[in-house]
């Protein structure tokens, strides 16, 4: 996210800058999620029993 902010300051002010940085870790955060929502719903039970 330092990298992301720093990278931004360049065109943004700092506060533009932040805001923006995390806007790009919220979507960032999207992917992982979804991933996890379209595993099968069984995936470990045999590992359990």
């Amino acid at each position: 996210i330092t990298v992301v902010v720093n990278l931004l300051q360049i065109f943004f002010s700092i506060n533009n800058a932040y805001e923006l940085g995390f806007v790009f870790l919220g979507l960032l955060m999207i992917f992982p999620v979804i991933d996890v929502l379209l595993l099968p719903k069984n995936i470990g039970h045999a590992t359990i029993s």
